[in-house]
């Protein structure tokens, strides 16, 4: 009696097993149905794929390196050109503390007694000008005291460089990252150097010592003065800020 009523109970276990095992059984794809020809598989990409995928690679990675490169080449440019525009008002300080610049102070002060400024007093020393025997003065100080004559040609040296470094900062200045800190300062040393250049006319006798920067660098000089005279006037030693960090 007993036997039987555990023959019944293992029956319907084994049963109830059974019957689990082939719900899995159904629920779990077989090796045989994903051989089967109509299962996906997947596909082998061509040689073509890869080389495309090879190609696409190669061009982020380029690309990335462009931009990383650019960057650094774009920062370099911005300090060579921070660093000339410095030694450049640093130059035409230099002479005029140098001996023989008594002809400057004499210009600057016919400039100051004159309707027209500097930029009058510098045209009428032209041959023939009004103040052509300051042209002379100046000449013959360049030419005779060989201290004052050479802090001259750094000067001219100076202002050829900072034009030659500043007309290249153009592009980078559109791109860089602190384009912002970078540009106002740039104002701020373009309006000292171009006062400074300004004020100091060239022994030649036409026009100041801006002709030393350069038709690109001049212009670009010549709008920041343009638009600062009209608000405020700016100490000819007055110096820029200092130049923005990375």
């Amino acid at each position: 009696m007993l036997g039987g009523v555990f023959g019944k109970a293992l029956g319907v276990v084994g049963r109830s097993a059974s019957a689990i095992g082939r719900i899995l059984e159904a629920a779990t794809p077989s090796s045989q149905a994903a051989m089967q020809p109509g299962a996906q598989q997947p596909r082998e990409p061509s040689a073509r794929e890869k080389q495309a995928n090879t190609e696409d690679v190669q061009r982020r990675l380029q690309k990335f390196e462009n931009t990383r490169m650019q960057s650094k080449r774009d920062d370099s440019l911005l300090h060579a050109a921070d660093t000339s525009g410095r030694a450049a008002l640093d130059a035409m300080s230099a002479l005029r503390d140098a001996p023989g610049a008594s002809i400057l102070n004499r210009i600057q002060d016919a400039a100051a007694n004159n309707r027209g400024g500097m930029s009058a007093v510098i045209e009428g020393m032209k041959a023939g000008g009004r103040f052509e025997g300051l042209r002379e003065e100046l000449k013959a100080a360049i030419s005779e005291n060989n201290t004052f004559g050479a802090a001259y040609d750094r000067a001219a040296d100076a202002l050829r460089q900072y034009g030659k470094h500043r007309g290249a900062v153009v592009s980078a200045l559109g791109s860089h990252p602190n384009a912002s800190n970078w540009t106002d300062h740039f104002k701020k040393l373009d309006a000292a150097v171009g006062e400074a250049a300004s004020s100091i006319p060239r022994h030649e006798g036409d026009g100041s010592m801006l002709e030393h920067l350069g038709e690109k660098a001049r212009e670009i000089v010549e709008k920041v003065l343009e638009k600062i005279k009209a608000v405020f006037h700016r100490d000819p030693e007055a110096r820029p800020s200092p130049s923005p960090g990375p």
